[in-house]
């Protein structure tokens, strides 16, 4: 069995409203939950910084209600904070004031949607390990972002995006080499793909999307699931390992990391050695 997340990150209060609620129309259409990553804050030139507020995110809201999206938290206003020589608002940072900014940013979500909000996803999937402190502090369940490793010895579910949005069918057709192991495929996406965005820039419009998501219910082995729904799965153990095993072999020559999976997470701990004979095949 596939367990499949789609993760959208940026909502927020000056993003594509328009665009956020034609994606939810699609996602109701196709019976296929998602998980919004949503930016409680941004900064503008009018004010230092600007809360967001129910009435900017009805449509997010509504959504919610029917259960067809689940609120994460992306960051605090999503801004770089200047530490490294990468983009990273919390990397760098003391566990206190880390602990302060998520802390008011999941407040202000939580009093928006009126539901409890567990999950956490780092702007430019950055983080450090004053990050994992204080989402262990606040009892997130789930912390997703890249194949990272850092949080592997703390009770929290490190759940990484293993794949764009337009890398999907690649990721099936990945997990289909070895079906006896249950796999998960965390796929993300953001308004600047579409080209009701972003015009010719754009990798999918909303018709790609419309047939996509038709070509995953017409899946028989693909279950759509939210990061919380892989959460509430898996215990932190079991998600480690596989991106402990991924995290010591992604640099290895070509010939090892053929047998490797590319865009899939494996919890399954004999999952190893069986996707090497899956290649093998």
């Amino acid at each position: 069995m596939i367990n499949l997340a789609l993760r959208f990150d940026d909502p927020s209060k000056t993003s594509n409203h328009q665009l956020e609620s034609d994606i939810i129309q699609v996602l109701e259409k196709y019976r296929i939950p998602a998980t919004f990553a949503v930016i409680p804050y941004k900064h503008s030139q009018e004010s230092p910084i600007i809360a967001l507020e129910k009435q900017d995110v009805a449509h997010l809201i509504n959504a919610g209600k029917k259960n067809i999206i689940e609120i994460a938290l992306h960051g605090y206003s999503h801004t770089s904070n200047g530490h490294l020589t990468i983009n990273s608002e919390f990397s760098g940072h003391p566990v206190n004031e880390q602990d302060r900014l998520i802390k008011i940013g999941r407040n202000l979500l939580e009093s928006i949607f009126d539901q409890p909000v567990t999950g956490f996803v780092p702007p430019w999937n950055s983080y450090d390990e004053n990050t994992i402190l204080a989402l262990k502090n606040q009892n997130f369940q789930y912390l997703s972002a890249n194949w990272n490793t850092v949080g592997l010895d703390q009770p929290i579910n490190l759940i990484p995006r293993t794949c764009h949005i337009t890398q999907l069918k690649l990721a099936v057709e990945e997990a289909h080499l070895f079906k006896k192991s249950p796999c998960i495929i965390v796929t993300t996406f953001h308004h600047y793909d579409f080209k009701e965005e972003s015009g010719d820039k754009g990798k999918l419009d909303l018709n790609d999307f419309s047939a996509l998501l038709d070509w995953i219910n017409n899946q028989t082995d693909i279950s759509t699931t939210t990061l919380n729904g892989i959460s509430q799965m898996h215990s932190p153990h079991e998600l480690q390992k596989p991106i402990l095993f991924y995290e010591r072999f992604k640099n290895s020559h070509w010939r090892i990391r053929q047998f490797m999976p590319q865009y899939c997470l494996y919890p399954n701990k004999d999952w190893s050695f069986n996707f090497a004979l899956s290649r093998l095949r």
